[in-house]
């Protein structure tokens, strides 16, 4: 799809601006500004008070504008919708977005293509000029607010700084979230509404329960968020690091068992799982790569190639579309590149299961506890140090100072 024009650009920040007209007409909320706009929807962020004297929260409210968007291929509405089906049977899972019960907003309202064309239409409708027009609602619903800036953004702070890399123990640490986005996608939590009071779920395999097929659809950077960890037992997030969560399930479904079945015939129910895996390694391969900005040289290749590695088990070759600028980075702990080279690994049936990823992973942060000190000679030329001091003064300057 084309970029947004200046025009569009501007009519789709004045429906933004009616839109939070719907809200701030109550004096509790107050409009920080914009998340997100688009040619489908939108994204408000607001400051909510609090009745109490606490400091007021700031939440994202979700929106859309129906054939009223500049896109005239536009089904937003029903792709809110879709959207807050999803984030219902994910609501509880540590590293997905999640919802926030909000009075003022509803899905069940007709979408603004379904009341006046104009807001000059409604301003006439209530009587002239001289009265105040009724504010139009649309479908809306809140999310929670996620403090720290996208994926994206923390690889432009680290290039703009011209940072070599990225210590291996905090890369790890990011794929685990990744992965326990994965794991929830396979094992949502699926909450009854009268069970969820705000519970937080860490995404585990779950035994002899048959894996969902869900996939986001929009795995990019910038759908990648960092936020406050949760307050869970165990070190994962150590030292004091954020955690990563996926948004946006606007373009989510279940994936095709058709496709499965050809795809993966011997397990076809994993199929879902080492889709969403592929997808979350090519969001990690930047990460991995920092001083390359060349977008071509992350191209995933449009022929397998061979790639060899060796370890405690013996040598294994897999062919995989991995662009070289992976399978030939020296600076990272070979395992996660040898894990990350896998999950695009071609065919199927010759990428890890969720499971072995998963176990993987949380292997390498036990593994990794401490200081081990530089994980290959090429990240020691480069001085990329894996001390807690080290990873902490990254993330403070790099995510909490620069939110």
């Amino acid at each position: 799809m084309s970029r947004i024009t200046a025009q569009e650009e501007a009519e789709v920040r004045r429906l933004g601006a009616e839109v939070a007209s719907q809200f701030t007409q109550n004096p509790r909320f107050k409009f920080l500004g914009n998340a997100g706009l688009g040619r489908h929807g939108g994204a408000l962020i607001l400051a909510e008070a609090s009745s109490d004297g606490r400091e007021a929260r700031k939440i994202v409210v979700k929106y859309s504008y129906g054939s009223l968007s500049p896109d005239e291929q536009s089904n937003a509405d029903n792709d809110l919708r879709n959207e807050y089906m999803w984030l219902k049977r994910l609501r509880g899972a540590e590293h997905i977005g999640q919802l926030i019960d909000l009075a003022e907003c509803s899905l069940l309202l007709p979408g603004t293509s379904n009341g006046e064309s104009t807001y000059e239409e409604s301003v006439r409708a209530a009587g002239g000029g001289s009265q105040q027009a009724p504010v139009r609602r649309c479908p809306t619903f809140a999310l929670e607010y996620l403090s720290y800036g996208t994926l994206y953004q923390f690889e432009q702070r680290l290039y703009d700084f011209r940072w070599h890399g990225l210590p291996s123990r905090l890369l790890w640490r990011i794929w685990l979230c990744m992965v326990r986005q994965c794991v929830a996608m396979a094992f949502p939590p699926d909450i009854p509404d009268n069970e969820y009071v705000g519970q937080t779920i860490r995404e585990g395999i779950i035994e002899n329960q048959p894996y969902a097929s869900i996939v986001q659809n929009s795995p990019h950077e910038h759908n990648f968020m960092f936020s406050v960890a949760a307050d869970l037992p165990g070190d994962e997030h150590q030292p004091n690091l954020p955690m990563v969560k996926l948004i946006d399930f606007g373009r989510g479904r279940l994936d095709s068992e058709e496709v499965a079945r050809r795809r993966l015939p011997d397990n076809p129910e994993e199929y879902a799982s080492r889709k969403n895996l592929a997808a979350a390694a090519v969001a990690m391969m930047r990460l991995c790569s920092l001083t390359v900005v060349d977008r071509e040289n992350y191209y995933l290749l449009e022929r397998t190639a061979p790639y060899t590695w060796t370890d405690e088990a013996g040598t294994h070759t897999i062919f995989t579309i991995a662009p070289e600028i992976l399978t030939a980075n020296t600076v990272i702990d070979p395992t996660l590149r040898h894990l990350l080279v896998r999950t695009l690994a071609y065919p199927w049936a010759s990428k890890p299961s969720l499971r072995e990823v998963l176990a993987i992973t949380e292997q390498a942060i036990a593994r990794t506890r401490g200081d081990p000190g530089p994980m290959t000679e090429d990240a020691r030329s480069l001085g990329i140090f894996e001390s807690d001091d080290v990873i902490r003064g990254l993330v403070q300057h790099f995510l909490y100072d620069a939110a």
